[in-house]
């Protein structure tokens, strides 16, 4: 939620600093306030406890299911640094969270995903031909292929996309396109009459965890 380094040390003093004001101003009084506080660390803390309790039964302790704690995250951060007197102090963690924020951005964005659908895609663009299919062994992968189809003006043209390809007429080669880890029947036994011609890899995947490009071409009859 606050990143690492000098991110996560600026936001720990402006928690413990919102701390320290709570503190003392709830022993005078129980206010708008002093309930607002409140609010804001049961909102951080509770849907963290919640995620991690229930993952002893399914595993949800993953950052995605825990963006609803980022606005109080920053809130909390606001109200500590809110209560620096020291007007250049305060301004300039401020100016300091912004500069750190900056290169770890930077580098989320530069860096590839770990699977390199884009090359993926447009592999099997260039070198289908015409009454070729795609085989997706595994609906989980349809997604990421069909925004990458969708979205990349590069290719020139992608077969058609099949989930069960078995019964359907084609006269082409067949592109089986897998991204999952959980290993998947490979070989000429995925589609009845076809054979292995090559498989491609890319990155983040491998042959025998599923996420292979294979192009089986029908076997001489």
């Amino acid at each position: 939620m606050t990143g690492s380094g000098l991110k996560f040390g600026i936001a720990l003093v402006a928690f413990v600093v919102a701390l320290k004001v709570w503190v003392s101003k709830r022993r005078k009084q129980w206010n708008l306030q002093t309930w607002s506080f409140l609010v804001l660390v049961l909102w951080l803390f509770l849907p963290i406890c919640i995620a991690l309790l229930l993952s002893f039964w399914k595993p949800i302790f993953l950052a995605r299911f825990l963006i609803v704690c980022f606005p109080a995250a920053l809130l909390l951060v606001a109200c500590g640094l809110a209560e620096i007197a020291q007007l250049w102090i305060r301004y300039g963690l401020v100016i300091l969270m912004l500069l750190s924020a900056a290169a770890p951005i930077r580098s989320y964005y530069a860096e590839p995903g770990p699977q390199d659908w884009e090359s993926a895609v447009g592999y099997v663009a260039h070198n289908a031909s015409a009454g070729d299919i795609a085989f997706l062994p595994n609906g989980y992968c349809e997604m990421p292929l069909r925004y990458y189809v969708d979205h990349d003006a590069k290719i020139p043209s992608f077969p058609a996309i099949l989930s069960v390809p078995n019964g359907v007429r084609r006269t082409g080669h067949i592109w089986m396109i897998s991204c999952t880890t959980a290993g998947e029947p490979g070989g000429s036994r995925v589609v009845a009459g076809y054979g292995v011609e090559g498989i491609r890899q890319f990155k983040g995947q491998s042959a025998r965890n599923s996420a292979s490009w294979s192009t089986p071409a029908p076997l001489a009859v």
